[in-house]
């Protein structure tokens, strides 16, 4: 088996393709049913943080979906939020999910029995190299306030 055939297989793999496919979908869907048709530069800055605002809570999705995909290492999982957290005669976890999980049977059959539990920190995933910002609709003269300046010396 090549190594190519190995990383397509993969957890992260998987990962790769679904935020490729996830990121790809949410562009072309941003496009068809964008109701601004102007260049980003004859935006005005409220319309700019609109756009801004929906491409990061995309952007967020595809990671967290990359995450669980990576974290579960091919493993059939069941995502949960951990509600309480008690410490005496060893660890005692409460937590809640959804009642439409497909694997809901699976854990009402693994009662009693043991479990894996990974914890996914897709804040770990979420850096970016630096925030995006809207040009300002009134840029100063010397372009000190982050949008373009009027005049460049060009």
């Amino acid at each position: 088996m090549s190594k190519e055939t190995k990383d397509e297989k993969s957890s992260a793999g998987i990962a790769r393709d679904t935020m490729t496919g996830d990121l790809r979908d949410c562009l072309l869907d941003f496009l068809k049913h964008e109701k601004n048709p102007l260049p980003w530069n004859m935006r005005t800055e409220d319309q700019q943080s609109e756009a801004i605002e929906k491409c990061t809570k995309a952007a967020q999705h595809a990671a967290e979906k990359a995450v669980s995909i990576i974290a579960a290492d091919g493993r059939a999982v069941i995502k949960a939020k951990v509600d309480k957290v008690l410490f005496k005669d060893g660890i005692k976890a409460e937590v809640t999910m959804s009642k439409s999980d497909p694997l809901r049977h699976q854990l009402a059959d693994a009662q009693g029995d043991v479990v894996l539990m990974v914890v996914a920190d897709v804040n770990a995933y979420e850096g970016e190299r630096k925030a995006a910002r809207p040009a300002p609709d009134q840029p100063d003269m010397i372009g000190h306030n982050g949008g373009p300046a009027l005049y460049d010396g060009a």
